[in-house]
């Protein structure tokens, strides 16, 4: 046999390991086959722009409690979809969201996290507002403020039954959009693409298409506000500090938002 095609232990030892078995970054691997994944954003994308084609008239017509409803709905359907994959895989949803409280120190932890990271995203946040667009930045004036808020104003909540299904919306959309956008996603094209940043990247750009109805200003802001979700959920290995803070911005800027426009018309 010729010599020459025997490898030796240093050719063993410099031979790179084949990419295709390679894990994700931090041992990121894809928690659902690939496939899976183009359906749930194919899903995603047609559902998104069917909802911009439509939100604002629904809620205008028959008020926002049926928006809320259908959202709900659409949210834990979603999660659903995701979950399905997950499993099928044979990875675990727990795996997803990361380990579970096993104290009052872990829970307590997770809740000052999220409390900081809602103040220093806002901070941020509205930085990033004033750099890029500073005309829509609140203004103490009524009229500036409805303009600013005419995307959102119809789908705010402003009886006592639309303000309950607001929480209730915005606890599903903390705990699902988390689970999907941060766990799920984020994981996919971390492992995909093999490098992080990317991962958090194109699920933060994915998370803002689901947003076209509230305009290309609030859209580009949503996406950076998930990029920064992503970091959180990356350098925490978990979802809950995120869900939390996700769940509590939405609550408070839904209430207090349609609390001001309801002065401002006086």
């Amino acid at each position: 046999m010729d010599d020459e095609s025997v490898p030796t232990t240093q050719d063993v030892i410099e031979s790179p390991a084949p990419t295709a078995t390679e894990p994700g970054p931090a041992g990121h691997k894809p928690v659902a086959s690939y496939l899976h994944t183009a359906l749930v954003i194919a899903i995603m994308v047609a559902v998104a722009t069917m909802t911009a084609a439509t939100m604002k008239g629904t809620a205008e017509t028959k008020g926002p409690f049926a928006q809320y409803i259908a959202t709900i709905i659409w949210l834990w359907l979603l999660a659903a979809l995701v979950a399905f994959g997950i499993r099928r895989s044979g990875s675990s949803i727990r795996e997803v969201i990361g380990t579970p409280w096993r104290s009052f120190d872990d829970a307590l932890m997770d809740l000052i996290i999220a409390g900081g990271f809602w103040i220093t995203s806002a901070f941020l946040l509205a930085g990033l507002r004033y750099v890029v667009s500073p005309a829509s930045m609140p203004s103490a004036d009524p009229g500036a403020l409805k303009d600013l808020t005419k995307h959102i104003a119809p789908l705010l909540p402003h009886t006592s039954r639309e303000i309950f299904f607001w929480i209730l919306m915005s606890l599903s959309a903390g705990f699902c959009e988390e689970f999907v956008f941060r766990g799920y996603l984020q994981r996919q094209f971390t492992a995909l693409t093999k490098n992080a940043t990317l991962g958090i990247l194109i699920s933060a750009a994915i998370f803002s298409v689901g947003h076209l109805y509230q305009g290309g200003l609030q859209m580009a802001l949503i996406g950076a506000y998930g990029a920064m979700f992503g970091i959180l959920a990356y350098f925490r290995k978990n979802l809950r500090p995120g869900m939390i803070a996700h769940a509590w911005q939405d609550i408070l800027s839904g209430v207090v938002l349609s609390l001001v426009l309801q002065h401002a018309a006086k």
